[in-house]
């Protein structure tokens, strides 16, 4: 009877049907969309604009970090909370009426439908305000993006500079 009843069951899940597969991602189509979503934030740079530019970071950290947040780490320097952020940049806004970035070298890591990684080196330049453009300086930036209602958020944001802002 046992034999049976074993064979009954193995016979049983044997013919259950597989479970179906979840859909496979298609990551360059995702990175393409939060590509046009870098690109629309780094068109804020020039025109200095820091509430333009914030409005691509997210608002409320807590729900993803475990531990205290970081929204921006620049160097040594952290910055919790968008308005620290904010704050922290709005002197350096003071004396330029452009910054401009450029893009040399970019790759994403699409972890899943709502959060991708996005690092790029590049550089970025200051107009002043006697509208004198100075030199190129390199930069490496790396970004955690999240879907957030609809939209693509800066989750953190890491940039390296090998020299210091003017």
């Amino acid at each position: 009877m046992r034999f049976s009843a074993v064979a009954v069951l193995t016979l049983v899940a044997a013919c259950q049907a597989a479970p179906p597969e979840a859909p496979a991602l298609d990551r360059q189509a995702i990175a393409d969309e939060v590509q046009q979503t870098v690109n629309a934030w780094m068109e804020t740079g020039p025109t200095n604009d820091l509430d333009a530019a914030a409005a691509f970071f997210m608002d409320d950290l807590s729900t993803y970090f475990v531990g205290d947040p970081m929204l921006f780490f620049n160097r040594l320097r952290v910055y919790p909370t968008k308005p620290d952020f904010v704050q922290a940049f709005e002197p350096s806004m003071a004396n330029r009426t452009g910054t401009h970035y450029n893009q040399t070298g970019s790759s994403f890591v699409v972890l899943s439908a709502d959060a991708v990684v996005h690092t790029y080196q590049g550089t970025y330049n200051i107009t002043n305000l006697e509208g004198v453009t100075g030199p190129d300086y390199p930069m490496t930036v790396t970004v955690v993006w999240v879907r957030h209602e609809g939209a693509w958020k800066i989750l953190h944001l890491h940039q390296s500079w090998s020299t210091d802002i003017e």
